[in-house]
């Protein structure tokens, strides 16, 4: 089985502290993520949230000797976060898509009944 969708979180003023506490919490989640016999897959990443462009000062993460990278964008239940919680990423992608389903309903409104037309 496969740990999806799992989430470490701490909250640090500075790199050197964040690393120092994830390094910790990672040795202990891979012991219960060993005892739950669940693994991690190659999808897994490290993302820091931060309102400054550091992302470069943070250390990649590694797990059982397996690298991880860091990213300053990740797609998690539906929502695209960004390292600066800016959400500009998940806005553009809902406005494309609430546009493209707009212009699919004008294409068919002359098709819908009156009923159906104020379901929409």
């Amino acid at each position: 089985m496969y740990a999806d969708d799992t989430v470490i979180f701490t909250h640090e003023t500075d790199a050197v502290s964040v690393a120092a506490k994830l390094s910790a919490m990672k040795v202990k989640g891979t012991e219960q993520l060993n005892s739950l016999c669940l693994t991690l897959t190659k999808k897994t990443v490290t993302m820091y949230f931060s309102n400054k462009r550091i992302q470069s000062q943070f250390p990649n993460g590694c797990i059982n000797g397996d690298m991880i990278k860091n990213v300053e964008v990740h797609k998690y239940l539906g929502v695209t976060l960004d390292s600066s919680l800016t959400f500009k990423d998940h806005i553009k992608h809902k406005s494309y898509v609430l546009k493209f389903n707009i212009t699919n309903l004008r294409h068919i409104q002359n098709l819908l009944s009156s009923e159906a037309a104020d379901l929409i």
